[in-house]
């Protein structure tokens, strides 16, 4: 950034429940750069000298490099995002929450005899078919799954739009599938689930994920019909989890 300040690279924060600066109550408002009524300006270290206590000098990254009199209108760098969340990049729809609903579901759910490698796509036919990033009430109790649920705010976790990508980290198996049925089991564009597992496992590394989404053809996009058009993501993306 301090090279080239016109780099596109952008970053999308989301909180997390195991944040100790973010809220701990479930559905979590974006972060703020700042303390709410400002902090003292920390003398101890030099590199210091300009941060506010209580900072995470976002705004330091998002001016780091770029000149007030360059006179350039530059994209914004970072966005700071609730979880859950639904965003729009280009025409493509991602969805996402930072908490860990696949174990939460996992937890909670009963059944017997599932043919192998469908049990994450039943959970996340659940998220889907039930609208909701957290699908669970009341959240499952011990072994650290505790969670401060508002159900109040109920709205703010519910999935408003189908997504083309969900993304949703979780301590199960790292994967990405291709979800392409609707109800009524039949096939429609489809949603592409990811969970690239968590990168820090206790004191081991674990896994993240790469994502490549292709754009549509332009032939696609020019032609003159009011007819709904397929993202048909299925045929653009790829999916690649890796461990470090």
């Amino acid at each position: 950034y301090e090279e080239t300040p016109d780099l596109k690279t952008q970053f999308v924060i989301v909180p997390s429940m195991d944040d100790a600066v973010s809220e701990p109550v479930f559905p979590q408002p974006p972060l703020e750069d700042a303390l709410p009524k400002g902090g003292k300006v920390m003398k101890s270290f030099a590199e210091t000298d300009d941060t506010p206590f209580g900072s995470l000098c976002l705004n330091r990254i998002e001016s780091i490099g770029r000149s007030r009199k360059d006179g350039k209108n530059h994209h914004r760098r970072i966005h700071l995002v609730s979880n859950p969340a639904t965003i729009t990049v280009n025409e493509v729809t991602i969805g996402f929450t930072s908490t860990d609903s696949f174990l939460h579901l996992s937890t909670e759910s009963v059944n017997q005899s599932l043919p192998p490698g469908t049990r994450l796509a039943r959970l996340s036919q659940h998220v889907l078919q039930q609208q909701s990033y957290y699908p669970v009430y009341p959240p499952p109790m011990g072994g650290g799954r505790e969670l401060n649920l508002d159900v109040t705010q109920m709205d703010k976790y519910c999935i408003p739009i189908k997504p083309d990508v969900l993304i949703l980290p979780s301590r199960l198996t790292p994967m990405a599938m291709n979800l392409n049925r609707n109800s009524n089991n039949e096939s429609e564009s489809g949603t592409v689930v990811v969970n690239p597992g968590l990168l820090v496992k206790g004191t081991s590394g674990g896994t993240f994920a790469i994502m490549d989404i292709h754009p549509m053809k332009k032939d696609d996009l020019n032609v003159d019909s009011e007819e709904e058009r397929k993202h048909l993501i299925q045929d653009r993306i790829k999916v690649e989890v890796r461990r470090i």
